[in-house]
């Protein structure tokens, strides 16, 4: 999985941010938001197909909530039944962060793509490990 390309989902009840890094270039860029709804697994799918994913970073806000964590490994085992390495990270404050980031650069619409944006750093914050 050297040569494939990740992933980051910034999972939530209601939507998912997503981000890209290359494998050649390891730099995480914002791919996406989508609703969690009937369409979101075969897009997905489609994702990992196209920008050839070899692994996912998979966020893990690491707080007591039993039945999200439950929802979560739900995930991970899905993502692994697509033939792709899962791996969670801790996306404590990444939220925040995304938030400061999109405000800093005086983007329209911040809250928007706080997702995506949080996907973006969860993944920076894997690639540099």
């Amino acid at each position: 999985m050297e040569n494939k390309n990740f992933l980051a989902l910034d999972w939530g009840r209601s939507k998912v941010g997503v981000a890209l890094a290359h494998a050649e270039t390891r730099i995480a860029v914002a791919y996406g938001i989508w609703p969690v709804d009937e369409n979101l697994w075969p897009i997905l799918k489609k994702i990992l197909q196209i920008e050839e994913i070899g692994t996912v970073i998979l966020g893990d806000p690491e707080h007591p909530e039993a039945d999200f964590a439950e929802e979560l490994m739900q995930v991970r085992e899905k993502l692994a039944a697509l033939g792709v390495g899962v791996v969670m990270q801790n996306e404590m404050f990444t939220s925040k962060m995304a938030q400061a980031n999109r405000l800093e650069a005086a983007k329209k619409a911040v809250q928007a793509h706080d997702d995506a944006e949080a996907a973006r750093i969860m993944l920076t914050d894997w690639l540099e490990k």
